[in-house]
């Protein structure tokens, strides 16, 4: 499962989101009953959150409509508020958004929303370089 994921990482860094798009959602779908927590509640937002964080612009709200963004709600709400115009709103759940949680991938996860939310505030969008 895990290799999987990265399979589809690794394309979406050679070939674009486009071309990994499909195979995100494909492992969304193989993946839903499979047991492992934050897969079916927030794994489906984070995938749709993947074109921002490459730096290709704001989030599409309408993307997350239907989407259960649990437990990642506090950081994704800034970037969505952003994108429909609200941004003192924005402002305002990105300061009242706790620290993200210690993980493996704490430095990249931090940085790229980091990232994104400065795109999402100043209008900038740096490019991630996640080779790092």
């Amino acid at each position: 499962m895990f290799t999987a994921w990265y399979r589809a990482l690794r394309v979406c860094e050679t070939d674009g989101w486009t071309a990994a798009r499909p195979r995100y959602l494909d492992l969304l779908a193989r993946t839903v009953d499979a047991g492992m927590s934050g897969l079916p509640q927030g794994a489906a937002a984070l995938v749709a959150l993947v074109p921002a964080m490459r730096g290709d612009g704001l989030p599409d709200p309408d993307d997350f409509a239907h989407l259960d963004p649990d437990p990642y709600r506090p950081w994704l709400d800034p970037l969505l508020l952003a994108a429909a115009g609200a941004v003192d709103r924005a402002r305002e759940a990105l300061s009242a958004a706790p620290r993200p949680p210690h993980d493996l991938l704490h430095a990249r996860h931090e940085q790229g929303l980091s990232d994104a939310h400065d795109t999402a505030l100043t209008g900038s969008r740096p490019k991630l370089d996640w080779a790092q």
